[in-house]
C-alpha cells in the first residue's frame, strides 16, 4: 500500500460517492469507519486489509473526514456519523 499521499490524490481515492455514503445505510453505525476503510481499499487494491499496518495515517484521515462532512451537508446521514476513526 502507498504510504505516501498527495492532496489530490487522497481526494480522488478516498472521498466518498454519493453512492457509497448509501452503502452506509445498510450498516450499522458502529461499522461505518471499518466499512469505508476496508471499501476503499478493496477498490484501490482488489483486497481487503489484513492488519492496521497496511495502511498510512492519509488515507484513513481522508476517509473519516469524507463521510463526516457528508454526514453534516446531508441531514439523512448524520445518524451515521459517529465520530468514530482515527
Amino acid at each position: 500500500m502507498k504510504r505516501i499521499w498527495d492532496t489530490d490524490e487522497l481526494a480522488a481515492v478516498w472521498s466518498l460517492k454519493h453512492d457509497e455514503l448509501n452503502l452506509l445505510k445498510t450498516k450499522p453505525a458502529r461499522n461505518h469507519f471499518d466499512f469505508v476503510v476496508q471499501l476503499k481499499n478493496y477498490q484501490l487494491i482488489g483486497r481487503f486489509l489484513n492488519n492496521r499496518s497496511d495502511i498510512s495515517d492519509p488515507p484513513l484521515h481522508k476517509s473519516t473526514r469524507s463521510w463526516q462532512a457528508a454526514s453534516h451537508r446531508n441531514p439523512q446521514f448524520s445518524r451515521y456519523s459517529t465520530g468514530h476513526g482515527p
